[in-house]
């Protein structure tokens, strides 16, 4: 725990039980925040994701880079205990109730948060910061659904409801990173095993490849 010493964790939780009395739901986004505020130490040029970003969509990225770039020692400071103490809540917010969704804000703008792979960061985050597997993996999977009230469609295996599962060859409660380790994609009733989903990922990074070539210098 890194919150200022002023921070009173009984006045928080007493907060916290009250917003999930009413039915509150948090989306941290974690991810893109710890992004921007370590922007100091990693400038992202190796990202295996620029691959699959288009260079207008990274052209959006620089605003960030640069504004980033002017902050002062202080205020790198203040971008990293920010980050910290953000975390720091997260573990308290699921233990007073609250219903955590992952989300990512990847994309336009946000730089080097990338689609896809920020939400594998995100849940990989919201277990370093406190949570346990089970909880980081229903953050991405039934808590957007129970939101909408879609819970009768989505969120379990069984007879009648979506056919839309993510197959894996190594088990995310015992190592959330095994989110990554994806063997088939099974999306509205329609299979994509490994092969498919390769060429997929061959086919877009050519695709970009392609407008990287064409994009004047």
């Amino acid at each position: 725990m890194r919150l200022d010493a002023g921070f009173d964790r009984d006045t928080a939780m007493a907060a916290y039980r009250r917003f999930a009395a009413q039915g509150v739901y948090v989306t941290p986004t974690l991810n893109g925040s710890r992004i921007i505020a370590w922007l100091d130490r990693d400038d992202h040029g190796k990202d295996a994701g620029l691959a699959y970003v288009g260079p207008k969509l990274r052209k959006t990225y620089e605003w960030r880079v640069e504004r980033a770039a002017k902050a002062d020692a202080a205020g790198i400071a203040a971008r990293h205990k920010q980050i910290e103490d953000i975390g720091a809540i997260l573990p308290m917010l699921a233990e007073a109730g609250v219903p955590i969704i992952a989300g990512t804000d990847a994309g336009f703008l946000n730089s080097f948060n990338y689609p896809g792979f920020g939400l594998h960061d995100e849940i990989a985050l919201f277990v370093e910061k406190g949570l346990t597997p089970a909880q980081a993996l229903a953050s991405a999977t039934r808590a957007g659904p129970a939101w909408f009230g879609w819970l009768d469609r989505y969120g379990a295996i069984k007879a009648g409801m979506a056919a839309d599962l993510v197959l894996l060859t190594q088990n995310p409660l015992e190592d959330i990173a095994a989110t990554r380790a994806i063997d088939t994609v099974v999306m509205r009733g329609r299979v994509h095993d490994r092969a498919a989903l390769d060429k997929l990922l061959a086919d877009t990074r050519a695709k970009v490849a392609a407008w990287d070539a064409a994009a004047p210098n």
